[in-house]
């Protein structure tokens, strides 16, 4: 069975918040959600691979 995920990155300004979620858009639902410095670093991560 293949699930397909989206990884959502937002950065919430005037909060000054930054939140990475991962989603399964099929059934509209969050199954993670990092924060902050944990969401940036995996954000990161995830933009530099080859």
């Amino acid at each position: 069975m293949n699930i397909e995920l989206t990884i959502e990155y937002e950065i919430f300004e005037d909060e000054g918040i930054r939140v990475l979620s991962v989603v399964d858009k099929k059934k509209d639902e969050v199954l993670n959600m990092f924060h902050d410095d944990e969401a940036e670093k995996i954000y990161g991560i995830l933009v530099n691979m080859e």
